[in-house]
């Protein structure tokens, strides 16, 4: 990293080119690394793709009109001492290598095309996309890693550890076997390690348990129009974390919830020890900050809010393109209603008068076609 300071230090964003008029050009320096990656495997792919037409963008330059800086690659300069530069085709996918000083030129230019995705220059619907392959492999490791530390814990646990970890990955452990637990919790950590850690890492574990566990054996439901309910009595919030957090406020709640839970649990009844059948207890750190972390598994007012957000703009889409098929049905009708020309009056003509007739309307190449209803198509179109 020092050494990637010391270099853009010492190098400009752009280097000066004049043509032979005298006209300087900020040409981006692909060399900055603030300007472009020195490293690493970079893809550009088309968004959309289709085996009848693949996207195909040509340019030579992108300029900033802010800075003045031009993003191409000058190759000559033409007759009239203007800057020529490398003409650039974006087909279906390239791939470039930031180690090599041409693929990074090409990088530097493509990356600020109005078509790209993440261009500071976009413009309307991006038509490619950009795929770094070291933050994907990156990524990979990491998910790698989090599924081994996931399946790991997951295959140590046991008994009623296990059932309540079944519980809060939304599993239903209440008549299930030991193993049948294992393999099911196992087979979470392994599809969804993310998620699983989110839940096992979690601060308030033991009270998301207690939520859950009572969900399991039906002394919490959840109402459409009321959220989540205790014993059909008592509110708890219109979503998970709400709930949780009201449960936290309320000790005396709490422990109640859990001691019933566990006495409705036939799982617990059988195969919970003493100690695990006490009271639950908060730590020091779960009073003094007894906020909930969100996971996967838990809808906040923020993700709510979110997913209505994207439902009311799917279902405004929706409605345009409702609109859009009402006026095309309605002008499909239009059509089918207008009266039909009257074609009658053109078969007595020879060929030779059609082509005449057309030409004479403007059909340049009427002379040429010797089709009748070709002739007399265009002879109507031209006489509207």
């Amino acid at each position: 990293m020092e050494a990637v300071a010391k270099k853009a230090d010492v190098l400009e964003r752009y280097t000066l080119r004049t043509n032979k008029n005298g006209f300087e050009y900020k040409i981006a320096n692909s060399d900055h690394p603030d300007v472009c990656p020195q490293s690493g495997i970079i893809i550009i792919e088309a968004l959309k793709r289709s085996q009848i037409k693949q996207p195909r963008v040509t340019f030579t330059k992108v300029l900033d009109p802010q800075s003045g800086i031009t993003y191409g690659i000058p190759l000559t300069i033409n007759k009239d001492g203007d800057l020529i530069f490398k003409r650039i085709v974006l087909g279906d996918m390239v791939q470039f290598d930031m180690a090599n000083p041409l693929d990074r030129q090409m990088w530097t230019v493509i990356s600020h095309h109005e078509c790209v995705k993440g261009s500071p220059f976009q413009r309307g619907i991006p038509l490619f996309k950009k795929v770094d392959k070291n933050a994907e492999s990156n990524k990979i490791i990491s998910s790698a890693k989090e599924m081994v530390r996931a399946v790991k814990i997951a295959q140590e646990m046991t008994g009623i550890e296990l059932y309540d970890m079944a519980v809060n990955l939304g599993l239903s452990p209440e008549h299930n076997n030991e193993g049948i637990l294992m393999s099911s919790v196992i087979e979470m950590a392994t599809k969804k390690p993310e998620g699983f850690l989110t839940v096992y890492d979690n601060v308030n574990r033991n009270v998301i348990t207690v939520f859950n566990r009572a969900k399991a054996v039906g002394l919490i439901k959840l109402d459409v129009a009321n959220g989540y309910t205790w014993k059909d009595t008592h509110p708890l919030g219109t979503n998970d974390v709400l709930a949780i957090k009201t449960i936290m406020s309320n000790p005396t709640l709490l422990t109640t919830m859990d001691m019933e839970s566990k006495q409705r649990s036939n799982y617990y009844k059988k195969n919970a020890t003493k100690e695990q059948l006490e009271a639950i207890s908060l730590n020091k750190d779960q009073y003094n900050n007894p906020s909930v972390k969100e996971d996967p598994g838990f809808l906040s007012d923020n993700v709510i809010k979110e997913k209505m957000s994207k439902l009311d703009a799917e279902t405004e889409r929706s409605k345009l393109l409702n609109d859009r098929l009402e006026k095309m049905l309605a002008s499909q009708e239009d059509k089918e209603k207008a009266p039909k020309p009257d074609y009658s009056e053109y078969k007595k003509l020879t060929t030779k008068e059609l082509q005449t007739m057309a030409f004479d309307l403007g059909f340049a190449l009427a002379k040429t076609v010797t089709d009748r209803k070709v002739l007399t198509l265009e002879i109507v179109k031209r006489k509207k």
